[in-house]
């Protein structure tokens, strides 16, 4: 008897639970301002039908007036509060946008048994929305209170008895301001009158200055970084500054005065000054990253401004990313000797390079202090191109802006004349017992490189080798050849 009553206990708290859940749906569903999913459509007008879109907010003494002017062959132009919309002044592509999104309402549930409307803010509507088509006619929408978990508000057409649920991204839409419409591209600079252009970090001291060239087949920029070394800038310099140059931002903000430090623009993070031929100057100023965003403002414009971090990259950039890999590269076919010397060492390498661009070509002549030099392994490497990429690839290894090495000290000089007759020298002077500084043309160029750039024996890995191992492995393959083959003995 005592086991059939303990096991009656749990079976009459569960009956209890299940009657009380009942009980819970019964009142739920019962009760004034429930809602079930209705996810229709109420309202859909194209921006083409509109006339007329005013929008009256509670918190907010101005209204939002937009007219839409069509003259009947396809052609639809806006007014905002009174001015043209132009892109000049406000983005047709926003306004557009805008009246796009505030006259079309799929409603995602409907309100089962409501009350009064004050129960759902409808009364005193924050934002009242009023339609009126070409054809004449108009709508009334009223948003009021967002709902429970807040992702939506409720909504109110006139004439229509209904209370709806609508995306809360509505209400949000009519709080815009002047800003909301700017045009998102603030820049346009042509990149074949720019001067100059500069790029400072405050966080790590970085100061680049840079001049920029067209290819004149595709009007792509190239930037030469002139300040405070010379050097090629890299690709990843390159798109940087296109970005900035024709820089599209996310949206105009008002940051009040004396709240910039809350934005990161009180002590900036990026400083970008591009000079043009003409004297006229850009200046930006961009803030460190907050919260997946960067703030911006531009000389000249009094609006603040937010990128994502999807508009804008290579801001963070490793320095030596943003300039080019190597300290002179040039492609084979561009150079027709380098000489080198070292010690009681010397070398003359001759190229004569094939419009193809290969060495094996019978037409290509290279030569290694007159000797053929274009010597195979059994895989088909040419030792030449082993000894040319060594030299064309020295890797810069790190910058020392405060350095005062002296030419005198060169224990190794390398030098390359280009098939246009430019010569370019290029020393190097004992940093520590790992690297080596580097003079171009009898002057200090600020960069480094490690000893493994001039250095490196790669034994049998033949991509991996310094400039004068891999002169010792061309000379030993021109002598030991056989049959224009030759194979580096197993270690």
């Amino acid at each position: 008897m005592k086991s059939l009553k303990k096991l009656l206990i749990p079976l009459i708290v569960m009956v209890l639970l299940i009657v009380a859940l009942i009980v819970f749906v019964i009142i739920k569903n019962n009760k004034p301002g429930g809602e079930e999913e209705f996810n229709t459509d109420v309202l859909t007008l194209h921006v083409s039908e509109v006339s007329n879109l005013t929008i009256h907010r509670s918190n907010n003494d101005e209204d939002i007036v937009m007219d839409v002017v069509n003259d009947g062959n396809g052609n639809i132009s806006y007014v905002y509060n009174g001015v043209a919309v132009d892109d000049q002044n406000y983005s047709v592509s926003s306004v557009s946008n805008f009246i796009s999104v505030l006259c079309s309402y799929n409603v995602n549930s409907l309100v089962k048994n409501s009350g009064a409307l004050s129960e759902y803010g409808l009364d005193d509507p924050e934002s009242t929305i009023i339609i009126t088509t070409a054809a004449g006619q108009q709508y009334r929408i009223l948003l009021g209170d967002d709902t429970y978990e807040g992702a939506n508000c409720y909504m109110k057409i006139d004439g229509d008895d209904n209370i709806y649920t609508v995306a809360v991204a509505k209400k949000l839409y009519t709080n815009y301001s002047d800003i909301d419409f700017l045009k998102s591209q603030i820049l346009n600079i042509d990149y074949a009158h720019i001067a100059s252009i500069q790029f400072d970090r405050s966080t790590d001291d970085i100061h680049l200055k840079a001049t920029c060239e067209v290819y004149e087949d595709t009007g792509e920029p190239q930037f030469f970084i002139y300040e405070p070394y010379k050097i090629q800038a890299s690709a990843y310099f390159e798109n940087l500054m296109k970005t900035i140059c024709t820089l599209e931002i996310a949206k105009f903000i008002d940051v009040p005065s004396g709240e910039e430090s809350s934005y990161g623009l009180d002590d900036p993070a990026f400083h970008i000054l591009i000079s043009m031929d003409n004297g006229q100057r850009t200046e930006l100023y961009i803030s460190r990253k907050l919260a997946g965003y960067y703030y911006g403002r531009l000389n000249g414009m009094s609006e603040c401004f937010m990128l994502s971090d999807m508009q804008i990259t290579g801001l963070e950039t490793p320095l030596l990313t943003l300039i080019d890999s190597y300290i002179a590269y040039y492609t084979s076919s561009e150079v027709s000797s380098v000489s080198g010397s070292y010690g009681d060492e010397s070398f003359r390498l001759e190229i004569r390079m094939a419009p193809s661009g290969k060495y094996s070509d019978p037409e290509s002549s290279v030569k290694l202090d007159n000797r053929n030099a274009v010597i195979y392994n059994s895989e088909g490497r040419i030792y030449a191109s082993v000894l040319y990429e060594s030299l064309a690839t020295i890797t810069i290894g790190g910058i020392d802006l405060e350095a005062e090495p002296s030419i005198d000290d060169s224990i190794m000089t390398l030098t390359f004349v280009t098939t246009d007759y430019k010569t370019i020298k290029i020393d190097f002077v004992p940093r520590n017992d790992s690297s080596y500084y580097v003079m171009m043309d009898d002057s200090y160029s600020c960069f480094y490189v490690s000893s493994d750039e001039l250095f490196r024996d790669g034994g049998l890995d033949t991509y991996n080798y310094g400039v004068w191992p891999a002169y010792h492995l061309l000379d030993t393959a021109i002598r030991e050849n056989i049959n224009g083959v030759y194979d580096i003995p197993q270690q």
